[in-house]
């Protein structure tokens, strides 16, 4: 609402504001911005930039670490930690965006559910089990 009140109150003035969850901005935004707003969607760094970046040989020797890790800027500008910097990422915004999504109140049950689907990789999943 504050945000509103300044771009409609006063002349010549742009705001920007940023944030890691659209979910939590979708839901706490009820006035509509129409005409007003720019969205841009910031994905995770490409293998061709990373390539780009580093070169092929040591963006081919890392790429075992991104599979597992993923591409997200932190854990490329940070080789070593990318556990720690992973599970901030999952806890932080990941599960936050998932148990919005889903009405979910508990988060244990969703860090249950997300164990038992990565213990039965490459197997059939049980139901029972997730259940």
């Amino acid at each position: 609402m504050k945000l509103k009140i300044i771009v409609d109150q006063i002349n010549n003035v742009q705001v920007i504001v940023s944030g890691s969850s659209a979910f939590d901005i979708n839901h706490i935004t009820q006035e509509p911005l129409t005409g007003r707003k720019f969205e841009y969607h910031l994905f995770p760094i490409s293998w061709n930039e990373f390539q780009n970046n580093v070169g092929y040989g040591k963006a081919l020797q890392q790429l075992e670490l991104l599979l597992l890790f993923g591409m997200y800027p932190d854990v490329i500008n940070n080789f070593g930690n990318e556990y720690e910097i992973l599970k901030n990422v999952v806890s932080s915004y990941l599960y936050k965006d998932i148990l919005s999504l889903a009405g979910i109140r508990k988060s244990e049950v969703l860090e249950k559910i997300l164990q038992v689907l990565a213990l039965q990789v490459r197997s059939e999943v049980s139901f029972n089990d997730i259940a």
